[in-house]
């Protein structure tokens, strides 16, 4: 008895209907490039001002007889970022302006750092106003995720402590042309 009934128990598995099928199985792939990108534009004024290629300020003036020279005009420079999600800083490098012999103050070319309007993701830092004669000032630190993110610098030659001046250009300052160049940094930390 105990035969019989392993038969019918390997003659039942054996006479299970069996499926016929095929499958086909393709690996898939895409790659992402690694972006590290900074685009810079100037306008003369705020953002949606004027475009320009150069921060030119000007013949600079004096808001009372033989008081502190400024400039009548401001530049913005828009700074965007992307990094393929990885923190960063952006920052930037300025030299005195110079004629050659002698320089401006220092502390009467000021930048300032600002959010344009957006809102900043929670953890980033916004570079402080102070002069833009320096190396490697903050304008901007992303926070960890390190998110895509456009930031604004403004810059001013000013006689006005109120937006930074710390120092005065003389109404006796020698007279000339006075140049330099500012250069913006995106590295990733």
């Amino acid at each position: 008895m105990k035969r019989s009934i392993v038969w019918v128990l390997v003659f039942s598995i054996l006479a299970a209907p069996a499926y016929a099928g095929t499958t086909a199985t393709f690996p898939m792939s895409a790659a992402v490039e690694p972006q590290l990108e900074l685009t810079a534009t100037v306008y003369e004024g705020n953002v949606g001002g004027p475009t320009r290629t150069a921060m030119d300020f000007g013949t600079l003036v004096s808001d009372t007889l033989g008081g502190a020279l400024r400039a009548d005009k401001f530049f913005t420079v828009y700074l965007s970022a992307v990094t393929s999600s990885r923190r960063y800083e952006i920052l930037q490098t300025a030299a005195a302006l110079t004629n050659g012999a002698v320089t401006l103050a220092n502390g009467a070319c000021i930048t300032t750092p600002h959010d344009n309007g957006v809102t900043l993701p929670t953890g980033s830092v916004l570079g402080s106003r102070g002069s833009f004669v320096a190396t490697d000032k903050l304008v901007y630190r992303s926070e960890a995720a390190g998110s895509a993110q456009s930031v604004a610098a403004a810059y001013a030659i000013t006689n006005d402590p109120a937006n930074g001046a710390t120092e005065f250009i003389s109404s006796d300052q020698p007279g000339g042309t006075y140049n330099s160049s500012v250069t913006f940094t995106l590295v990733l930390i």
